[in-house]
């Protein structure tokens, strides 16, 4: 099963893609948006953790004005 979430962010995009069986899936976030889109975003990530799921890819489709790889990359740091 494929599930796909459009998640509000601003000026940019935000998709949360999760695929797998049962439940076990695995994670592809696609963008990000913009930095007010970070709390959005650190719930998502949050989400998956408490889950023990993993994100599998982290697409950037493009680096400019909305996309800003500081807020994402500090999503991911301890």
């Amino acid at each position: 099963m494929v599930k796909i979430y459009l998640l509000p962010a601003d000026e940019g995009n935000f998709i949360w893609l999760r695929y797998g069986k049962g439940e076990k899936y695995a994670n592809i976030i696609v963008d990000g948006g913009t930095k007010s889109s970070g709390k959005e975003y650190a719930e998502v990530i949050e989400n998956i953790a408490e889950r023990g799921e993993k994100v599998e890819a982290l697409v950037l489709p493009h680096i400019d004005y909305d996309l800003k790889l500081r807020t994402l990359i500090s999503a991911y740091a301890p």
